[in-house]
């Protein structure tokens, strides 16, 4: 079976995990490590960044295939995402010291560490 079909066969709740995830991982790599900080292009990449997180940690509470019907150790990073991300979006140019470090932290504990703990879990089913 193909990638595509994979995915336009998957319930709808991954199906939009997986379009929001995806482009958020690159956008928001490149936000951090690529773009000129302070620009108008990176605070309206970096609010639509912050919003494909925002959708990605509520899609993540109607995922429950790794251990359904049950939550699994990864819905653990959903209010941290939540937070995070309306923390972020809050946040004014007056306090713009404090901000570069938390929205790593959106990155980094959003999507990496929970990617991580994800192909951990699969692996250890095999």
């Amino acid at each position: 079976m193909r990638a595509w079909d994979l995915l336009t066969s998957a319930p709808l709740a991954i199906q939009v995990h997986l379009v929001t995830v995806v482009p958020a991982f690159f956008l928001g790599t490149w936000l951090i490590f690529a773009s000129r900080k302070g620009t108008w292009w990176h605070r309206r990449l970096g609010a639509v960044y912050l919003a494909l997180m925002f959708v990605t940690a509520w899609t993540t509470l109607a995922i429950r295939s790794v251990d359904p019907p049950n939550w699994s150790p990864i819905h653990l990073f959903v209010p941290l995402t939540i937070g995070s991300t309306i923390w972020a979006l809050r946040m004014s140019a007056d306090v713009l010291a404090t901000y570069a470090p938390g929205v790593g932290t959106v990155l980094k504990d959003a999507v990496l560490v929970p990617f991580q703990v994800e192909l951990d879990m699969t692996a250890g089913r095999h």
